[in-house]
Order: C-alpha cells, then sequence, then structure tokens
C-alpha cells in the first residue's frame, strides 16, 4: 500500500482571477450579456464572481461557459497552469494510485487541446473492451466517463481526422457521455447531433 493522493480541484491550481478575465474578454467579445451566458445552468451572480476571480468554476461549469462561448476550453485556461496531485493521509493501491496519476496525465492533455493524448491514456483506463460497464467499479470511473466524452468529442473537429474515425468518436462520445454521476443530457445531445451530420456527410445525404 502506498500514500493517498488527492487531485486538487480547479480553484486551487489556477489564477481565478487571470481566468475570470479570460471568460469576461471572451464574453465581451461575443458581444453576450452575463445572462446570455448563463442560461439556466448558474446564476448570472455566480458568473460576476467567476470573471472578477472571487469564485472558481468547476470543470463542467467551464466546459458550459466554453460551449456557450463557442470556444475551446483550453483557450480560457492558462497553459502554465496544471492539474497536480498532492499527498494526502491514508492508503490507496499501487493500481488505483497509477490510474489517478495516469487520469492527471490525460487531463493535462485535454487542458492543452491535445484531445488524441488525451484518448489514448483514458482508454488505457478502460480495460481490452473499452466498455463502460466494464470498468464501473474502479474508482475513477465517473470522472474517466466524464473526460471521454468530452475528449471524443473535441477530437472530432480536430484537423485531419478522417471521417469515419470521428463517426466512431461521435459514437463513443454518445456512449460515455450518459454514464456515471456526471452524465450530461446536454452533451449527450450534441454528440447525438453531431453523429448525424457525420453520418450524412459520409453518405452524401
Amino acid at each position: 500500500m502506498i500514500p493517498i493522493v488527492q487531485m486538487k480541484g480547479m480553484g486551487d491550481f489556477m489564477d481565478n482571477v487571470e481566468l475570470g478575465k479570460r471568460i469576461k474578454e471572451a464574453r465581451i467579445a461575443k458581444k453576450m450579456t452575463q445572462s446570455e451566458v448563463v442560461g439556466n445552468f448558474i446564476t448570472r451572480n455566480m458568473l460576476s464572481q467567476i470573471e472578477s476571480g472571487s469564485a472558481s468554476p468547476s470543470i463542467k461549469t467551464l466546459e458550459y461557459i466554453a460551449n456557450k462561448l463557442d470556444i475551446p476550453i483550453n483557450e480560457l485556461i492558462p497553459n502554465e497552469e496544471q492539474p497536480d496531485i498532492v499527498a494526502n493521509t491514508g492508503e490507496f493501491t499501487s493500481y488505483e494510485y497509477d490510474m489517478l496519476v495516469t487520469f492527471v496525465k490525460a487531463k493535462k492533455h485535454f487542458i492543452k487541446g491535445e484531445y488524441s493524448e488525451s484518448i489514448k491514456l483514458l482508454e488505457s483506463l478502460t480495460g481490452s473492451t473499452g466498455k463502460a460497464e466494464d470498468f464501473s467499479n474502479e474508482i475513477m470511473y465517473d470522472e474517466i466517463c466524464s473526460l471521454l466524452s468530452v475528449s471524443y468529442y473535441m477530437q472530432t473537429s480536430h484537423p485531419g481526422t478522417d471521417n469515419a474515425v470521428m463517426i466512431a468518436y461521435a459514437k463513443k462520445a454518445i456512449e460515455y457521455s450518459t454514464k456515471g454521476i456526471y452524465a450530461s443530457t446536454e452533451r449527450k445531445t450534441k454528440s447525438m447531433l453531431l453523429l448525424e451530420e457525420l453520418l450524412n456527410k459520409q453518405f452524401n445525404l
């Protein structure tokens, strides 16, 4: 057994002031009001706090804001800011520790916009079949499913990706968007619309 580790949250490793500044600048550039950005997902007051640097958004909230502003999430995150792991008390198996470290590495690649690298690392954690139900008992199941679904979706827009590969990724994005405690109906819907678009392109419909 080895010491347990705990991932720092978004607010722990990111410069909230810089992040808030980037979100505000992106919103103004899109000529959107705070109310138009928040919709029914978060309150306008919360967005105001995020933009001022007094509050830190979760990954899910940051993903939502990036989608509303129609920009890649990595454009909002300062390049020098990276997830980290810190020692804590308790015990963790070496297998679980390795899984956590691999996940953090995948998250770093995702933040940089290196979605294919993120996918490779995350897929190494899903088992030989790659099916969500086959690793549902793993400690990082919910986080892996969530980041995988977003990584698959984002990779479909990467220049040079073959259409057949994009279709496969879109299908996987749909599958993983429905798994775990971070399942997202919005992400599933977007992935389904993307899949329909790719299939129409594939068959010249």
